[in-house]
């Protein structure tokens, strides 16, 4: 995980603190994160924002630049999110966090390294309950192409299949591509197999659930000539 990029414009409290401060505004306590809902939509057509009451009334500040959100936030509605839940922006996946001394803070799941994550993202776009497995993605013509590796899930009660990238700097090279126009080869458990020019490992946890653990290369040992005689 890292933290987020130039996308969020306050990725904790501390800094939407700082951020509403700057504007005059005198604040007793951090900003909560949460989701800003217009009464009557879904909760998934919200913004995400950090508010915060002052004397002066309620205050939000997005975590990101919505460019059709409104000003008029006294009529919507907000949920305050909770430490460890996460949320999907732009196809990114975010963690909501938290400790004493910054108080809320995100981060950006850049790397899909547990089953749990990419079970995470395909329930967040509606594919509750999908099991997985770790693929290698060809693009099917003459030669065979490695387009990436990532995760391919299945929702056996309505048959529907989702992808969820295993890196997200892989995501804009599956999106050139109609899934139907490639091939996908399973990663066995406990195989291992070079991306992203490094050595990895498909295990599983004490779950049962799927992992890729980095895999490091035995140094070598040059043992000494034989003194002579």
């Amino acid at each position: 995980m890292a933290a987020p990029g130039k996308e969020c414009v306050a990725p904790s409290s501390l800094t939407a603190f700082r951020h509403l401060q700057a504007k005059g505004i005198d604040l007793e306590q951090l900003p909560v994160p949460g989701v800003a809902v217009r009464p009557g939509d879904e909760e998934d057509t919200g913004f995400f924002v950090w508010n915060v009451r002052s004397s002066r009334g309620i205050h939000v500040l997005p975590f990101f630049r919505y460019k059709e959100l409104t000003q008029r936030y006294e009529r919507m509605v907000f949920r305050a999110m909770e430490p460890g839940e996460m949320f999907l922006y732009d196809n990114r996946l975010y963690l909501v966090k938290h400790d004493r001394r910054r108080g809320f803070y995100l981060r950006n799941v850049f790397f899909y390294h547990h089953e749990f994550y990419a079970k995470c993202e395909a329930a967040i776009r509606g594919f509750a309950g999908a099991e997985f497995m770790l693929c290698r993605i060809y693009v099917i013509g003459r030669v065979k192409k490695l387009l990436g590796i990532c995760w391919i899930g299945y929702v056996e009660e309505t048959g529907d299949t989702i992808f969820v990238k295993l890196f997200q700097d892989d995501l804009s090279k599956f999106a050139e591509y109609d899934p139907r126009d490639l091939a996908r080869e399973a990663i066995d458990l406990g195989e291992t197999f070079a991306y992203q020019g490094r050595c990895w490992k498909l295990c599983r946890d004490e779950d049962g659930l799927y992992r890729v653990n980095p895999v490091t290369a035995p140094k070598l040992v040059l043992s000494r000539p034989l003194a002579a005689k």
